[in-house]
């Protein structure tokens, strides 16, 4: 149906799951990108035939000029984020100045991807007291990002982007197996049972492999499972599994 939809000598491609470009190659006004995008539009919307019934889809579409590739798609990928916000109109353009809050957002999700694979992040641990004995009774683990030019970053500042974007179920496999491992530490240095608690997202808990996830890192760590508490943080109460 995209193909249909755009003009000889034009490229279309998935980018992978429901994400797709069309490259414009002939010189065009913003009027005739418009015309591409309401004829994709119109495409993608006709009704599927799904053998019980009609279905229907919807695009967003993200429009941006320019000759240098890398550019030119987080260009694109940016302007369909905005106009994703104004689906009664389904495209929009990138605009440098209307963008600038989503372009800081697309580099820091690369920074993040980045900082992931480089082990830049680090669990702090605060103890749990229990006031009447007067003695801790566990930890809990939070996760702080050393960001390699603004320093130490709570989460607060990554969180909610590495929630949206998926990120956090490999972060929160790793703070799991390093809490984990911690515990069983912390057991050992006080000589008695110790309490690791974890906070987890919508985005693992609804992940297929969370429960692999909890069990290889009490595996690894050789944690008793009723030592590790999981918390579910407020984006899991107040339903962000609808952006799942």
């Amino acid at each position: 149906r995209i193909e249909r939809s755009v003009r000889p000598g034009d490229t279309a491609a998935r980018l992978g799951g429901d994400e797709f470009a069309v490259v414009l190659t002939e010189p065009l006004t913003p009027e005739e990108a418009v015309g591409v995008a309401e004829r994709l539009l119109i495409e993608i919307g006709k009704p599927l035939d799904s053998g019980s019934g009609p279905l229907y889809t919807s695009a967003s579409i993200g429009i941006a000029f320019g000759s240098e590739e890398e550019s030119l798609l987080r260009e694109a990928d940016i302007a369909m984020y905005r106009a994703k916000g104004h689906p009664e109109i389904g495209y929009a353009f990138f605009d440098p100045q209307l963008d600038r809050v989503a372009v800081e957002r697309s580099e820091r999700i690369v920074e993040l991807r980045e900082g992931i694979v480089r082990s830049e992040f680090r669990l702090d641990y605060q103890a749990v007291v229990d006031l009447d004995r007067n003695e801790i009774t566990g930890y809990e683990a939070l996760v702080r990002w050393e960001h390699p030019t603004l320093g130490e970053l709570p989460p607060g500042e990554f969180i909610p982007l590495a929630e949206e974007t998926g990120l956090i179920v490999g972060l929160g496999e790793w703070v799991l197996t390093e809490a984990c491992t911690e515990a069983t530490r912390l057991c050992q240095l006080h000589g008695r049972p110790m309490h690791m608690s974890v906070n987890v997202s919508a985005r693992q808990l609804h992940h297929p492999d969370f429960f692999r996830h909890v069990t290889r890192a009490l595996d690894a760590s050789a944690l008793m499972p009723n030592l590790l508490t999981l918390e579910l943080t407020e984006s899991t109460l107040l339903g962000s599994d609808e952006r799942v």
